[in-house]
C-alpha cells in the first residue's frame, strides 16, 4: 500500500493531503504485523481532518494547521517566546492573509503597537555565570543595577526594547524611548520568512 501525497511526517503522525481510507490501512498493518512477527497487531491508526495546512519544506515539524477558524501553529519557527509580543500577532494576521490567497507584503507601522507589545523579555542569571560581559543579559543586569538600584537574583525577568542606542529597560514609569524601528522591521520580515507562502494550501475564512 502506498501514498504519494505525503506532505509531512512527525513523530505520532504522517500529514497527507488526500483521503484515505482507514479501514484499509489498518488492515494491511494488521496483516503486515502478522505476516512479519507472527502477533496480532493493536495499535490502529485515527485519523483527524483539517481544513488546510502549511508546511515548511526544509524544515520538519514546522507548519500551521487550519482547524474550522483557528490557526495551529507548530513548530519553534513560529513560537515567539525570545520575540516581542507583536510576533504573535503579525504572525496570525498575516498567515490568516496567506491562507486567504493574499501574498503581497504589506507596510506594518510599528508605532501601532504600545511600548508592552514591542518589548522583550529576558531571564537572568547570576552574574558570575555569565563568562561574556558584554553580552545582552549583562548589559541589562548593570543597568538594572546602576540606574534602577535593583538587586537581582537568578532567575529574575527583565523586560527591554530596542532604542537607537542601544538597549533600555522597560519600567511603569517611563513612556518616551528612543525606538530603534529599523531593529523591529527586521522582525516584520523574520515573520514574512516563516511564511514562504508556494507550498501553502489556500481557504478562504468567513
Amino acid at each position: 500500500m502506498k501514498y504519494e501525497k505525503i506532505i509531512s511526517c512527525d513523530t505520532d503522525g504522517i500529514y497527507v493531503n488526500q483521503d484515505i481510507n482507514l479501514k484499509s490501512l489498518n488492515k494491511y498493518l494488521d496483516d503486515l504485523t502478522q505476516e512479519k512477527f507472527n502477533l496480532t497487531n493493536f495499535l490502529h491508526l485515527e485519523q483527524d481532518d483539517f481544513s488546510a495546512g502549511f508546511f515548511r519544506p526544509t524544515h520538519g515539524k514546522q507548519y500551521i494547521l487550519v482547524e474550522g477558524n483557528k490557526l495551529l501553529f507548530h513548530g519553534v519557527s513560529f513560537k515567539g517566546s525570545h520575540m516581542p509580543k507583536f510576533w504573535d500577532f503579525l504572525l496570525e494576521e498575516i498567515a490568516r492573509d496567506m491562507f486567504n490567497g493574499i501574498t503581497e507584503r504589506k507596510k506594518v507601522d510599528i508605532k501601532k503597537y504600545t511600548i508592552n507589545e514591542i518589548s522583550q523579555s529576558i531571564r537572568v542569571k547570576n552574574e558570575k555565570e555569565y563568562k561574556n560581559k558584554s553580552s545582552l543579559a549583562m548589559q541589562l543586569i548593570q543597568k538594572a543595577k546602576n540606574e534602577l538600584n535593583m538587586e537581582l537574583i537568578d532567575g529574575d525577568q527583565l523586560s527591554y526594547v530596542k532604542c537607537r542606542r542601544g538597549y533600555e529597560l522597560v519600567t511603569p514609569d517611563k513612556t518616551d524611548y528612543d525606538i530603534d524601528y529599523k531593529y523591529y522591521e527586521s522582525i516584520v520580515n523574520k515573520v514574512y520568512e516563516r511564511l514562504d507562502i508556494v507550498d501553502s494550501r489556500q481557504i478562504r475564512f468567513e
